[in-house]
């Protein structure tokens, strides 16, 4: 496709999806004409973006606050089951296409977003970015543990690294703060504004 019918049809989706975005509130068939038309247009270009989770895939619905309910699926927690499946996969065993496709979802370590259409009441799932995973790291002042000699019944116990300085803890309890009245509160509050301003 041409550079230049891209940005056409670019600017074309764009004003349908403008269009469909201000007819949603006064007319929702015209706005479901528009969205289908983009959709049309965006699968006839050929891109492989998808676009973003403003309206409908089944029925072209513009999402609004009352008409759509959006909730968060967490990434998958190990189990058991997981944990073997994980172990067969690495061996490279062959795998079901239900557990492989349990073990690709547990891999992709995604969020997931689900949009339910209180109008045709069907969900659809976008992927979003999960956070990062923490590394754990030792600060200098921290205790590290060691693993000791295993005990006889096979289990083995931890020990404490002494050589670490201790910090002695202080035994009083924190005094709760004095509790002040509003006025008091605007004074000190107008007070640090003025300060600034001056500043």
């Amino acid at each position: 496709m041409d550079p230049d019918d891209q940005f056409g049809t670019k600017k074309t989706m764009l004003k349908l999806g403008l269009a469909a975005d201000y007819y949603a509130v006064v007319c929702p068939t015209i706005a479901r004409h528009y969205i289908k038309r983009a959709s049309e247009l965006h699968s006839l270009a050929g891109w492989k973006e998808k676009p973003t989770m403003k309206f409908c895939p089944n029925c072209a619905t513009v999402w609004r606050c009352d008409n759509v309910k959006i909730a968060f699926k967490p990434r998958i927690k190990v189990n058991q089951r997981l944990k073997k499946l994980l172990e067969r996969s690495e061996r490279n065993k062959p795998l079901s296409k239900l557990q492989s496709k349990y073990v690709s979802l547990y891999k992709e370590g995604m969020n997931r977003m689900v949009y339910e259409c209180l109008v045709c009441s069907k969900k659809s799932i976008q992927k979003v970015v999960g956070r990062p995973k923490k590394s754990k790291q030792v600060k200098p002042g921290e205790k590290k543990l060691e693993p000791s000699n295993p005990t006889k019944n096979g289990t083995k116990k931890m020990k404490i690294d002494n050589t670490l300085d201790k910090k002695v803890t202080n035994t009083k309890k924190k005094q709760a703060p004095k509790k002040r009245s509003l006025l008091e509160c605007l004074m000190n509050d107008r007070y640090n504004f003025q300060q600034l301003i001056i500043n």
